[in-house]
This record gives C-alpha cells, sequence and structure tokens, in this order.
C-alpha cells in the first residue's frame, strides 16, 4: 500500500472542487422540491461506487462506446444546462412521475450532478499522478460531505431562504427607541442633530441607566446628560428640522401618527410641530397595555430587574389626542385601540398610498374596502411581474381597479 496523507488531501481537494457540492446546494433544493424527497444514502452511495468504478474502467468504457474524454465532458455539460435552465425559467425539460424519489436520487443528482462529466474525466486525469488507493480515499471523503450536504438540505434550505437569504438580522442607528425614530422621521444619523440618548423626563432615568452601566461593567463611561448637561426642554428632537410628515404634507397628504411618540417630553417636541395632522397614542417612554388588575390580563413584573421594576412603579395606562389627555373607554387593551383609530383615520381621509422600502414607487391603494384582495393582487405582483420587469422600471403602481393593476412607467 502507498497511502500519503499529501495526496489524499491534495486529490480530495481538486475532487471538491470539481464535484462543488456547496455550489449546488439551490439545484439539490429545487430536486428535494420536485421528488418530494431525495434518499441522501442511496444518492451518495451511487455516486461514490460509479466514480470508483470510472476510475478502473472509465477509459476502457469510453474506448468501447466510441467516445473520448473531452466529447464525454461536452456531453455531460449539455445535462447539467438543461437543468439549470429548468431552474432559472420555471419549466420542466425531463419529465419525472410523481413523488418518485428514486428517481430523482439516480438521475440527475447522483449523476450526472456529483459523479458528472466533471468529477469522472477529473479521476482519469488524478490517475495518471497518483496511487489509487490515495484516490479512493479522496473519494470515500467527499461522499461523505456529500452526504451531510444532501442529508442536511432541509435545514440549510431554512437557513439562506427559499429564494436566497433570509435575513435574521436587522439594524438601527440606535439600540433604543426615541434616538433611532428620530432616525426613522429625519433619514439622517441621530446624531446629526444631538438627540443622542433617551429623553426621560422623570428622577428615576439615572438611576436605571447606572444600573445597566453596572451591570455590563461600563459605569464609567455613563454619561452625565440626564442629570445636568442639557435641560429638561432641550431633550428632543429640534422642531426645526425636516422629518418625513413637512415633506409629505407639503405634497399635499394627510399626515398622522399612531402609537408611540417619545421624541422630548416638552409640549413643544409634540407630533404636530413635525408634520403630523394627527397624533393618538403616548408622548413618553412606555405606558400599561391596559389597567392595572384588569380582568384576563397576565401581569408579569419581574421585581429583580431595576428598569422593570421603575417602570412599574411609573407607568400608567394613558393616552394622548393630540396633546389632550384621552383615557380610551371600557379600559380597552391599547393595542387593539391603537389599530381600530389607525383603520378610522384611514377610513375617514378615504385613499391610501404606500411608499414601499424596496423599489424606487408608490402604491395607490385607494379606500380600505377590499384591501386584502388588493395585498394579494400586490403579492403576485411582486412575486410574478416584478421578476420579469424589474423592480425600478415604474413610478406608481395602482391597485384601486378591480381584477388588474395599472403601472406608470418612469
Amino acid at each position: 500500500m502507498n497511502f500519503n496523507i499529501k495526496e489524499i488531501f491534495t486529490a480530495f481537494m481538486v475532487l471538491f472542487a470539481v464535484i462543488d457540492i456547496v455550489g449546488n446546494i439551490p439545484i439539490i433544493i429545487d430536486l428535494r422540491k420536485k421528488a418530494g424527497h431525495i434518499q441522501s444514502e442511496k444518492a451518495s452511495v451511487i455516486a461514490g461506487v460509479i466514480m470508483i468504478i470510472f476510475l478502473f474502467i472509465g477509459e476502457s468504457i469510453l474506448k468501447l462506446v466510441g467516445i473520448d474524454v473531452h466529447s464525454f465532458a461536452v456531453a455531460g455539460a449539455f445535462i447539467l444546462l438543461f437543468i439549470a435552465l429548468e431552474m432559472i425559467l420555471g419549466i420542466t425539460l425531463y419529465k419525472q412521475e410523481e413523488g418518485s424519489s428514486l428517481n430523482a436520487t439516480v438521475f440527475p443528482l447522483a449523476f450526472p450532478l456529483i459523479a458528472g462529466p466533471g468529477s469522472l474525466t477529473t479521476l482519469l486525469s488524478l490517475r495518471s499522478e497518483f496511487h489509487t488507493e490515495n484516490i479512493i480515499l479522496a473519494v470515500i471523503i467527499n461522499v461523505l460531505l456529500i452526504f451531510i450536504v444532501l442529508k442536511t438540505s432541509a435545514k440549510i434550505e431554512r437557513l439562506i431562504g427559499q429564494n436566497g437569504i433570509n435575513f435574521s438580522k436587522a439594524y438601527a442607528t440606535a439600540s433604543v427607541c426615541a434616538p433611532s425614530r428620530a432616525a426613522f422621521l429625519t433619514g439622517n444619523y441621530h446624531h446629526r442633530y444631538g438627540f443622542e440618548f433617551l429623553p426621560d423626563l422623570f428622577n428615576y432615568s439615572p438611576r436605571v441607566r447606572k444600573a445597566d452601566c453596572k451591570r455590563f461593567g461600563h459605569q464609567d463611561n455613563f454619561k452625565m446628560w440626564y442629570e445636568k448637561d442639557v435641560p429638561i426642554n432641550q431633550r428632543g428632537l429640534d422642531p426645526y428640522v425636516n422629518t418625513i410628515g413637512d415633506y409629505l404634507k407639503k405634497m399635499g397628504y394627510q399626515t398622522s401618527v399612531i402609537g408611540k411618540w417619545h421624541m422630548g417630553t416638552h409640549p413643544k417636541f409634540r407630533p404636530e410641530s413635525y408634520g403630523f395632522d394627527y397624533h393618538y397614542g403616548i408622548t413618553g417612554a412606555a405606558s400599561l397595555y391596559a389597567p392595572i388588575g384588569k380582568e384576563n390580563i397576565v401581569e408579569s413584573k419581574h421585581t429583580w430587574d431595576f428598569a422593570d421594576f421603575i417602570t412599574w412603579q411609573v407607568s400608567k395606562y394613558y393616552t394622548f389626542e393630540n396633546g389632550k389627555n384621552s383615557i380610551p373607554k371600557k379600559s380597552e387593551y391599547l393595542t387593539d385601540v391603537f389599530t381600530k383609530k389607525a383603520v378610522n383615520y384611514i377610513k375617514e381621509n378615504k385613499e391610501i398610498e404606500l411608499i414601499p422600502r424596496v423599489g424606487n414607487h408608490n402604491i395607490l391603494l385607494g379606500n380600505i374596502n377590499g384591501y386584502e384582495e388588493k395585498f394579494k393582487k400586490l403579492k403576485l405582483f411582486y412575486s410574478e411581474g416584478v421578476k420579469q420587469t424589474g423592480w425600478n422600471n415604474y413610478k406608481e403602481i395602482n391597485l384601486k381597479f378591480k381584477d388588474q393593476i395599472v403601472c406608470v412607467k418612469k
């Protein structure tokens, strides 16, 4: 026996690069969807056996049928091209029996996807340079990796998403609500306007922040902003800064904010100073969803957590409507109240226009009636129509009309 670690590793890496099982994951996922199931063990074993057999008698088989190595490689490449066309165009070139997982396991998965023209012709090249036993071990190691990828293909699909990537993380300009909201309203980093911290009014804020800093080991980095650096009436977003509300207002839109505001506790920091016609919700850092002791609502109090303890001490069940106290009737759950207020505002102001974060276009939804059907049409347009035309061909997508979508090109 002539076992050699260097030869085994080199042959393994060459085969791994040629087979490219990682790059073939999208094709494997597509095959699994069509067949319903892929037999990972059989596909791996069959591919391994084909490669080992071809290592010994592949050249003789090609000579017997009168095909040279290059012609064999080209024929296999055409098969892979047709598989790729099926995926890209959404068509069926290879007829599959319903639920026939064995067919997909053998063809085209084991051959020619894994044990394909590239890997088989590579084996013939390796045989002229390395000892056969080292090549066989390299094949076996690759087969084990192939089995792992095939076996975990469903988990891989959940990880990367059906059409590419699942975004598992999102990013904001700040770790707390008020500064990041300032950035969202202005379209700029909140630091530009000196809005770097929470604009809390109550005296417990410094203690909460200090407690957090001490807990996470950054007590020396605590800012004195809360205690003496900035007066209460200046803790907020400068009303002279333009926001999305100001811009929409100039274009003739009705504007409103439903829910939490928290852009400063002084009256000058209320929504009407930033281009919003109407606000219903809370203006501070927190509120209770319902009055304390309300039936059928669980109160989860974490008394061991100082911030949670303070929240229960200083928060209350309340709402404001355009700066005036407006306690919900029948002490309704606050999220339900916000939803009803938002729906009523839309109904009263007739038509809805959406500004999506993806694609440089506006969506005319019309009135609230039949909104579910309109969103179904929009989903269909995004999933089918946009694939053909691209995201940036239209400036307006109109969903007002029954059974049709009217688009205005740029």
